[in-house]
Formats: structure tokens, sequence, C-alpha cells
């Protein structure tokens, strides 16, 4: 291997070691190496000096950096979506929290609302038991002089009754007096 060779080798190598870390780059290397001397040994035949095998596994290597790149931009932007949707997220549960707060407190009010007009309507309720009530007993009350007044009327009808049937006996008497001075008169002119 002459210098350039391992300069390159050197570069990919310090490359790949900042791209993956330097256990992982040595992983890739030896999991490289290993492939290659597969293919070798299934061709039958080698894939030439030892330096062609470095320029292989170089070339390997510079693919594998330029994967590596594009899946660390690609999980960069995977990141970046998934931390805008944890950032949407928590702002939609803030949001829905402070609602659901917002609820809460109309939901309070409203209950004291409830129990506040529960109360004058079990009030009203007793009131109205009451006007009842005392409707009943003014019922019984109404009835009760009507029947006195009924009584009142059937005796002054029999007292107006009794005065008519007093001045009738007085009208025929006076009758009778008027009859029996005229007859003492008339015998007094004939003596």
């Amino acid at each position: 291997m002459d210098e350039s060779q391992q300069t390159q080798v050197r570069v990919l190598t310090d490359a790949l070691d900042a791209s993956l870390g330097p256990v992982v780059a040595a992983r890739a290397l030896e999991a490289l190496n290993r492939r290659l001397e597969r293919v070798e040994t299934s061709r039958g035949k080698a894939l030439g000096p030892p330096e062609s095998r470095l320029d292989v596994l170089a070339g390997k290597l510079s693919e594998l950096t330029g994967v590596y790149a594009e899946e660390r931009m690609t999980l960069a932007a995977a990141m970046r979506n998934l931390n805008a949707a944890v950032r949407s997220e928590r702002a939609d549960r803030e949001a829905l929290a402070a609602k659901l707060g917002e609820s809460e407190r109309e939901n309070a009010a409203l209950a004291a609302r409830l129990t506040v007009a529960l109360a004058r309507a079990q009030e009203a309720e007793s009131d109205l038991d009451a006007a009842l009530r005392a409707n009943g007993e003014l019922k019984k009350q109404l009835a009760s002089c009507r029947e006195q007044v009924a009584v009142r009327q059937a005796r002054q009808d029999e007292a107006l009754s009794r005065v008519a049937e007093l001045l009738q006996e007085k009208i025929d008497l006076k009758r009778r007096v008027d009859q029996i001075q005229e007859n003492w008169e008339r015998l007094g002119n004939m003596a």
C-alpha cells in the first residue's frame, strides 16, 4: 500500500469515526472486510492484490459514510418533525386543560345557581302548600258562614212570616173591635 492509499484510508477512517464513532466504525470496517473475504471465497478467485481490496474497502466505506449521512439527515428531519409534533401536542393539551378549567368553573357556577334555584323552588313549594292549606281552611270557614247565613235567612223568613201573621191577627182584631164599637153605638142609639 503506497502513501497516498494509506492517507486515503486514514481520511475515510477518520470521517467514519467522526460520523459513527470509533467503536461502530471499527465494527463496520470489520464487517466489510469479512464480506469481501466471503465474496472472494464464493467466486473462487482473488479480487486482486491487497491494494485493490483496500480500494474496494475504501469505496464501500465511502458509500457507507454517504448512506449514514443521508440517514442522519433523515433522522434529524424526523426528530424535528417529532419535536414540532410534541410541541403542538403540548400546546393542544395546555389549551384543552385551560378549556377544561374554564368549563369546570362554569359548571361550578351553574351548580351554585341551580342550588339557589332549587332552594327557592322548595321555598315556593312550601309557601304554596301553606297557601293551599289556608285556602282549604278559608273554604271550610266560607261553607260554615254560608250555612250560618242560610240558617239566619230561614229564621228571618220564619220571623217575617210570624210578623205577617201577627199583623193579620192585629188587623182582624181591629176589625172586630171596630165592629163591636159600631154595635155598641147602634145599641146606644136604640136605647
